[in-house]
């Protein structure tokens, strides 16, 4: 299998009903070992004192539709990233981009909410700054999610429901600044999730806020050309010293997600074997032959090839293996993407 583009009946269009169900490959990379399992099964690899890493960030409604100048020419502004919090400015894409000139406004319907353009950063790129006066963070906040809207990803071929937003949030997520979903904790209920602590298990949390660059294909042949774009991270003092304490007492930690795993390694101090904490932007794109140090585990799902995801995952066991464990996953009808199965590597 050249390629992990998937049979359109093989992308899943929606979470199982009850999430713990879905399939769980586990590749095993000393042995080469593949197994069938359900997700519920995923503690029976796991020992009392080892840690499950999670990445806290939530996806926000992040297309707002509006009309530039008052006019009735309809301008959709997909927000990437908060360049100011303190200014409200933002660097935004922008469609039609030709429509769109510094100085423009972009009025959002009925909210009041209006924008500016400051700058022209790329060809559909622009910085924008909202001029309303708003009382703090939260109120911002709650206003951009009344206005903004969430799509679907184009593989999933239908319209959006009202569930789906909950869908692809984890239900440990709760800090807003996400563009799309950290899809490997899309399978933990809450039953799964407070089972961490009953099986004498522990978590630790780390922020990494998503963006274009974690679910871009990757289409240069030469990786350490690839100029990955810089995503938000921030690891806490209590999260680094879960995560210490486990390197140091030789119990295992596991990354729930490439995003996750991307934090993990930012945050550990190779020459003194801990992790510290961070706050910082970060550009990090894990690809062979990198040499993990922070974790022993990755729970993951299948996603398309030269993408990130896939490209770290391979790091963990090899392109070989990981490109066997693909063919195993469609020749048993795992099913794929962001609502599809889980994997876990071992």
């Amino acid at each position: 299998m050249e390629s992990t583009d998937f049979p359109v009946e093989r992308i899943a269009q929606h979470l199982p009903e009850n999430r713990a169900d879905a399939k769980l490959m586990v590749v095993h990379r000393d042995t080469e070992v593949i197994e069938h399992r359900k997700f519920s099964d995923l503690y029976e690899y796991f020992n009392p004192g080892d840690v499950l890493a999670f990445n806290r960030s939530k996806i926000f409604k992040n297309i707002l539709v509006g009309v530039k100048d008052n006019s009735k020419i309809k301008i959709e502004v997909t927000l990437l990233r908060e360049l100011s919090k303190k200014e409200r400015m933002w660097e935004i894409l922008v469609t039609p981009a030709r429509k769109i000139r510094i100085g423009n406004k972009i009025f959002f319907g009925d909210s009041g909410i209006v924008a500016e353009i400051l700058d022209n950063t790329a060809s559909r790129c622009r910085t924008i700054k909202f001029t309303n006066t708003f009382k703090d963070d939260q109120e911002f906040e709650e206003a951009i999610s009344k206005i903004g809207i969430i799509k679907l990803p184009c593989y999933i071929n239908r319209e959006m429901d009202e569930n789906d937003f909950k869908q692809m949030t984890s239900i440990y997520s709760d800090t807003i600044g996400s563009l799309f979903p950290s899809t490997s904790g899309l399978h933990f209920d809450e039953a799964m999730f407070n089972q961490i602590e009953e099986k004498n298990l522990k978590k630790a949390f780390v922020t990494l806020h998503i963006g274009m660059s974690s679910i871009n294909k990757i289409n240069t042949k030469v990786l350490k050309r690839y100029k990955a774009g810089s995503e938000y991270c921030k690891v806490e003092k209590d999260d680094a010293d879960i995560l210490t304490e486990a390197k140091k007492t030789g119990h295992k930690i596991c990354a729930v997600g490439v995003s996750t795993l991307k934090s993990l390694e930012s945050s550990l101090n190779q020459f003194e074997n801990n992790f510290q904490p961070i706050d910082q932007w970060v550009t990090k794109l894990i690809y062979e032959p990198y040499e993990i140090q922070s974790c022993n585990m990755l729970l993951t799902n299948f996603v398309e090839n030269k993408t990130c995801q896939y490209i770290s995952a391979a790091v963990f066991c090899g392109s070989k293996l990981l490109k066997k464990a693909y063919q195993e996953a469609l020749k048993n009808e795992y099913d794929f993407l962001m609502f599809g199965d889980s994997l876990l590597i071992v």
